[in-house]
């Protein structure tokens, strides 16, 4: 992938040199390990400088951009523990793919793999990180604006009468 932001050269094995340019100086950075973690840690070095790629995968927009905002904005433990339950689920169907040319019928294909339930749960995760998306420049409009949503079929309660309950603790007597 090209990048409008900066160069990595391969020095030796699994050895990468980061270059980029910051206040009208060129910059380098040394990064031991795969390509992937020097393509990372260059990304969050635009981040840091102000800006962000034209265009990232789910995977990198989550990790760089998303996560860094749940303490950014306060959320409370159990809410980014709800948001990070939420993207292991949706970070296997939709990590890989490009942020930019997420659609609303690429969304609605991706939450079908899902059940209705967490489908609609994780939409409301994958929304927030889409509308993050947007305020970066990566998407020009929110795909989830024109998705329709699966509609979770509440099933009816099944109360027992007054007659039914002795037959059913008799039932159940002696298991846990």
């Amino acid at each position: 992938m090209r990048r409008d932001f900066g160069s990595i050269e391969k020095r030796g094995e699994r050895i990468w040199r980061l270059s980029w340019h910051e206040g009208g100086r060129k910059r380098t950075k040394t990064v031991h390990g795969s390509k992937s973690d020097a393509a990372k840690e260059l990304a969050k070095i635009q981040l840091q400088v102000g800006g962000i790629e034209r265009d990232m995968i789910w995977n990198d927009y989550w990790e760089l951009a998303v996560e860094p905002s749940f303490e950014r904005d306060g959320l409370q433990p159990s809410t980014v523990s709800d948001y990070n339950r939420a993207w292991r689920h949706l970070g296997p169907i939709i990590g890989k793919s490009w942020v930019s040319q997420t659609t609303p019928r690429y969304v609605e294909a991706s939450l079908a793999k899902l059940t209705p339930g967490v489908a609609q749960h994780d939409a409301r995760v994958w929304r927030k990180a889409a509308n993050m998306a947007v305020r970066d420049g990566l998407l020009m409009r929110n795909p989830f604006d024109s998705v329709r949503m699966r509609r979770v079929k509440k099933q009816p309660k099944v109360l027992l009468d007054s007659q039914e309950i002795l037959p059913w603790l008799e039932a159940i007597k002696g298991t846990r």
